[in-house]
C-alpha cells in the first residue's frame, strides 16, 4: 500500500492532535479578545456569554458532578469519572468514521444524485453552501458527491476544540472587573486555570477525534483523483478497530492522571498565579 494510503503512524497521529491543539488555542485566544472588548463597553452581554458558555458545554458534565458531589464522591473520582465518560463518547466516532467515510456502497440511485446535484442549473447552488462547511480547495477538485462527502472529516474534529475553547475562553467572564486592568495577566490566569491538568486531558480526548483528521489527510490526494477503491482500502486501515485498542487504554490512564491533578493542583496554582499577577480571587 502507498505511502499516501498506509495506516496512521504515531506520528501522524499527533501530527494531527497538534492541529487539534493549535484550533483549541486560537478560539480560546480569540474569545479573551472578545471578552475583553466586552468588558470595555460593559459587563452584561460579556456575562452572558460566560453563562451561555457554560450552560452548553457543560451541559452534561455539570449535572453529573452535582450529582457525584451529593454523594460524597472524593472530587477526584467525579472528574475522573466524568472526563471519562466524554473520552468513551469521543472514541464512539469511529463508527461514524467506518460508516460516513468509505464511498464505495452506491448504486445508481446515488449515481444520478451526483450527477443532478453537482451538474443542473438549479441545484447549482449546493456547491456554495457546502463550501462552507467543508475544505475548499479539495473539495472543489473532487470529483463526485460519494466523495466530496469525504471531505466532512477535514472540518468535523475541529468541532470539538472549537467548543472546548470557547467555554474555556468564556469561563472568564467572572473576573471581567480585573480584565479591565490587567487583560494580559487574565489570559495567563485562565490558561493556568486550564493547562496544569489540560495538557493531558484534551490531549487525550483529542486522541480518538484525530483519527478523523489523520484519514482525511491520507486521502486527500486520492479524493482528488477520484480513486474510489483507494479511499475504501485507506478505511479499512484508518477506521480498524485495532486504533481503539491501542488508544483507549493510555488515554483512559491520561484521564485520571489529569483528574488527580485537576483536582489537587489547578485551582492552588491558578490562584497563586492571580495573585502574583495583581488578578484577585480565582474559582471556577
Amino acid at each position: 500500500m502507498s505511502e499516501a494510503v498506509r495506516a496512521g503512524s504515531t506520528r501522524e497521529r499527533l501530527r494531527a492532535v497538534g492541529a487539534l491543539w493549535l484550533c483549541w488555542l486560537a478560539v480560546y485566544l480569540a474569545s479573551e479578545l472578545v471578552l475583553t472588548v466586552l468588558a470595555h463597553r460593559g459587563q452584561g452581554l460579556a456575562e452572558r456569554l460566560g453563562r451561555v458558555a457554560d450552560s452548553t458545554v457543560a451541559a452534561v458534565s455539570m449535572p453529573l458532578l452535582h450529582g457525584l458531589g451529593a454523594a460524597d464522591v472524593p472530587l477526584t473520582v467525579q472528574i475522573g469519572l466524568v472526563n471519562a465518560l466524554g473520552l468513551l463518547l469521543c472514541f464512539a466516532i469511529m463508527p461514524l468514521l467506518r460508516s460516513g467515510g468509505d464511498p464505495k456502497p452506491r448504486g445508481r440511485f446515488a449515481e444520478r444524485l451526483d450527477r443532478l446535484m453537482w451538474t443542473h442549473p438549479a441545484l447549482k447552488w449546493t456547491n456554495y453552501v457546502a463550501y462552507l462547511f467543508w475544505p475548499v480547495p479539495t473539495f472543489r477538485r473532487t470529483p463526485t458527491l460519494r466523495l466530496k462527502s469525504v471531505c466532512a472529516f477535514g472540518v468535523l474534529p475541529f468541532l470539538l476544540p472549537v467548543l472546548l475553547g470557547l467555554q474555556a475562553g468564556f469561563a472568564g467572564s467572572g473576573f471581567l472587573e480585573a480584565r479591565l486592568q490587567h487583560p494580559i495577566a487574565v489570559v495567563f490566569v485562565g490558561l493556568a486555570l486550564v493547562l496544569p491538568h489540560g495538557l493531558i486531558e484534551l490531549t487525550a480526548l483529542f486522541v480518538p477525534i484525530a483519527a478523523l483528521l489523520e484519514y482525511y489527510r491520507a486521502v486527500r490526494p486520492l479524493l482528488v483523483a477520484g480513486d474510489v477503491d483507494g479511499v475504501s482500502a485507506a478505511l479499512a486501515q484508518h477506521g480498524s478497530w485495532k486504533i481503539v485498542v491501542r488508544w483507549l487504554p493510555a488515554c483512559l490512564v491520561a484521564i485520571a492522571l489529569a483528574a488527580a491533578i485537576e483536582a489537587n493542583l489547578t485551582l492552588s496554582f491558578a490562584e497563586a498565579l492571580g495573585q502574583a499577577l495583581g488578578v484577585g480571587h480565582v474559582g471556577y
